[in-house]
């Protein structure tokens, strides 16, 4: 946490500098889970003010289509956008800002949304929200954020699951392992 804490760059995102791209909204998204799960809060815990921060840089990078992305950054954004959501969910419960918990509750039904429209015919995802296309990890990444908006009661529609669901189920070998697509 204190790695975390040092290295969050000064707009309250984290980046990964790899080849593909920096993907701040995944590494925020993922950085920010890992100091809530410790017990912080946007409002307390010794780190309390870098959850804040991650929390303000990924409130920014929402866009009005629903999805949450720093696009000139990142090429393939809807893990990022998952991992964002499931973010954005855990924080809704503990922010004691009313204004501010508005502004994630609207981020989110947004963000829901785009989850929705972005499904492909087979109930997967891909890597962007218009591809049309599916793969596994994709896939249960958004499952999993629409899992925990649908915990803070963020409406998501039934439909959307049980194909997600079909999806996966397609997904799994005889052994029990994953296929990478249906």
């Amino acid at each position: 946490l204190r790695y975390l804490a040092s290295t969050q760059n000064p707009d309250g995102s984290w980046r990964s500098h790899g080849a593909e791209g920096s993907y701040p909204t995944a590494m925020t998204a993922l950085a920010g889970l890992a100091l809530l799960s410790s017990g912080n809060t946007p409002t307390q815990g010794e780190y309390a003010r870098h959850v804040s921060r991650a929390l303000t840089f990924v409130l920014g990078s929402c866009r009005r289509d629903g999805l949450i992305a720093q696009l000139e950054e990142e090429s393939h954004c809807m893990h990022g956008h998952g991992l964002a959501m499931l973010f954005l969910a855990q924080c809704y419960g503990m922010e004691e800002d009313p204004q501010r918990r508005a502004q994630v509750r609207l981020a989110l039904q947004r963000a829901v949304e785009l989850t929705g429209r972005s499904q492909s015919a087979a109930g997967g995802w891909l890597y962007t929200p218009d591809s049309g296309g599916d793969e596994g990890s994709v896939t249960v990444t958004q499952v999993q954020a629409l899992r925990a908006c649908r915990n803070v009661g963020i409406a998501v529609p039934k439909r959307v699951i049980d194909r997600a669901m079909d999806y996966l189920d397609r997904s799994s070998n005889p052994d029990g392992g994953i296929r990478y697509q249906v």
